[in-house]
């Protein structure tokens, strides 16, 4: 007989609908009944995660219904939730506390582990790099103890140091790879979590586009955040990047080692590789969602960063900062009767004291006045990188007076400093 819990999820809170039979440890006859909200149930895939003992087991979903795994003797566990959706965007929920009731009869029993899990499968597939491939040779998996056939994950080519990955939607025996999520017999069992390696770029889904640009065409300057083109065109898209040449991300701390690169591209091929510290994709009209490096021989999931994140890391290398309307940038004092003396805190500290440029039309705020300013220019004097220094060249200023710059309601009026690599 099942024993249903249910559970609802509203606003990634979950919380119970009704009191709930005491979950037994040692049994597995034990489910959980959620009721999703909108945005979750236009996920296309979903996984609970069961936190015990400080681990983290994650169950398919058959429906909007889960399997408790069976427990130790414990007094309560916690399960959460994660999923992604078509446009690959990843939810998760807050944590929902569930408590046990001892098994006597497990005391006696010698101690397992009871949370050989589908990661754990899929780890043990990947079993070593040979003659160039990643084999899944002979594995039982914990649902149903049947065997995987030995057969190709992806196919590994070496490039000096690096190493190279070309792989889409594979089939392997019943497992699938499909950008984040792994299905085994059609059935989603993990996505994002415990095997995915850090990606070693920075703006890796290409996410981050603070220059604004939807078509880049010049050479040997940068594109969306850390990418420069070296040849060719990089064109924006909601999804990633349509590729006609080839991009390069340097890194300021050279990653060393054994190295995977891997790319997901909806057709046509790619090349990925790192070398002496510069990662270098390249492809003809080829639409590309992410790249990754990742310490070690295998490649695994892509799992993003925030936005949030992302963005701070690309602003250690590149920061632009405007608004329509009149936004104040900075304040500082007339150093003459033609020029003020400006500073402007930058949102984080940059890579190095950064260059300085600027778009657009700005006025100097004097609280009586507003005068235009004719030209912008790095002062240098007192700049740093976490605070820049800038002379605005005016006309009819008093000396030592207050005055801060804004944007002449302008949406081209932008400050832009670069500490990029070259």
């Amino acid at each position: 007989m099942q024993n249903i819990i249910e559970i609802i999820e509203k606003n990634n809170r979950l919380s119970l609908v009704k009191e709930y039979e005491p979950i037994v440890c040692g049994n597995t006859n034990y489910y959980i009944k959620f009721s999703f909200g909108e945005d979750w149930e236009k996920c296309v895939s979903k996984t609970a995660f069961f936190v015990v003992e400080g681990k983290k087991i994650p169950v398919a979903f058959e429906g909007d219904t889960c399997n408790i795994p069976a427990m130790p003797n414990m007094s309560s566990f916690l399960v959460f939730l994660v999923a992604a959706s078509d446009d690959n965007a990843i939810l998760s929920s807050t944590p929902i506390k569930l408590n046990l009731e001892r098994n006597p009869s497990m005391d006696k029993l010698k101690k397992t582990d009871p949370f050989k899990s589908y990661y754990a499968a899929l780890l043990g597939a990947i079993n070593k790099v040979e003659s160039g491939k990643i084999k899944v040779a002979e594995v039982e998996f914990a649902k149903n103890s049947e065997k995987s056939k030995e057969a190709e994950f992806a196919t590994i080519s070496e490039k000096s140091n690096s190493q190279v990955s070309k792989f889409g939607d594979e089939e392997i025996e019943g497992i699938k790879y499909f950008r984040n999520k792994i299905l085994i017999d059609g059935k989603s069992v993990a996505c994002q979590g415990d095997i995915s390696n850090p990606n070693l770029l920075i703006n890796g889904n290409f996410i981050i586009n603070q220059r604004g640009g939807t078509i880049y065409s010049t050479v040997n300057k940068y594109t969306v955040d850390r990418w420069k083109l070296v040849n060719g065109t990089l064109e924006v898209k909601t999804n990633g990047i349509l590729l006609n040449g080839t991009i390069t991300q340097t890194f300021e701390n050279s990653p060393t080692g054994e190295l995977t690169a891997s790319v997901d591209r909806s057709n046509g091929e790619v090349d990925a590789s790192y070398e002496n510290g510069v990662f270098t994709i390249s492809a003809q009209n080829v639409l590309i969602g992410w790249a990754k490096l990742e310490v070690g021989n295998v490649a695994t999931l892509f799992c993003p960063k925030s936005v949030e994140v992302e963005n701070l890391d690309c602003k250690r290398y590149y920061v632009s900062i405007g608004k329509n309307g009149w936004e104040i940038f900075g304040n500082g004092v007339n150093s003459s009767t033609t020029k003020s003396t400006i500073l402007i805190l930058l949102p984080v500290e940059m890579r190095v004291r950064p260059t300085f440029s600027y778009s657009g039309n700005f006025r100097l705020l004097l609280g009586g006045s507003a005068p235009s300013v004719s030209k912008l220019e790095n002062d240098g004097y007192a700049s740093s990188p976490r605070v820049m220094c800038i002379d605005a060249t005016s006309t009819g200023l008093s000396t030592s007076n207050a005055a801060s710059i804004l944007g002449a309601n302008n949406s081209n009026a932008k400050l832009m400093f670069d500490a990029e690599i070259y």
